[in-house]
């Protein structure tokens, strides 16, 4: 009962003060693994903390929240609540400031201009798949957490986090078909992208600020 609540309350802060059962059934995730996913935010943002102090755990523990519930919405049905991905963006700029080391403007600057970057670039890999095959190949909520993945993790490890969440999309997408023989792959199959550029998020971010 107390995973419940506590599933609960985490509900609230994002948002789903009505009918969030109704939502969380939308998203396919459950209030106990809503509560699952803060634990697992307070432990990584304590592991984060005991190299780069407390206010990067602070902040690592909101992203590895967000994360991870998107982890988990976007490979069960293919959706990336913009509750979770959109405020992440100003957050992100938030704790580049507050945590990397430098210039403010410089920093600012920069992780601005990687989130303008991600997702001018995914939106043009969108509408050029669209010009050439006449339909859409990439949700918009992948490049709204594109946008995200620039302002937290900046210029120098955009290109790197990208790559990573392709890569590993690619990956997962070739074994699924090689060991599951009900998964066929076509340049029609659905892959959950938004969940391997999750992962790239929150892995980068941890080498940023315990590197740093």
């Amino acid at each position: 009962m107390r995973v419940l609540a506590a599933g609960t309350k985490a509900m609230r802060c994002l948002g789903m003060k009505e009918n969030w059962r109704e939502r969380l059934q939308h998203y396919g995730i459950t209030p106990a693994e809503v509560a699952a996913c803060g634990v697992l935010s307070l432990g990584s943002g304590a592991a984060v903390g005991l190299h780069a102090g407390g206010v990067a755990a602070a902040y690592s523990g909101v992203l590895a929240f967000g994360m991870l519930i998107i982890i988990i919405t976007d490979s069960r049905r293919m959706l990336i609540p913009d509750v979770l991905s959109l405020p992440l963006i100003p957050i992100g700029l938030l704790a580049a400031l507050s945590v990397l080391p430098g210039p403010s403007l410089g920093i600012l600057a920069d992780h601005a201009a990687a989130a303008s970057f991600a997702a001018a670039a995914l939106y043009t890999v969108r509408w050029a798949y669209f010009k050439l095959r006449g339909v859409i190949g990439l949700g918009l909520g992948d490049i709204k957490l594109a946008a995200a993945a620039g302002s937290w993790v900046g210029l120098d490890l955009l290109p790197m986090t990208l790559l990573f969440a392709s890569c590993a999309a690619l990956a997962a997408t070739l074994f699924r078909s090689r060991f599951s023989p009900q998964a066929r792959v076509s340049a029609s199959s659905a892959v959950p992208f938004g969940s391997f550029i999750a992962a790239a998020i929150l892995a980068s971010w941890t080498l940023l600020v315990v590197s740093k």
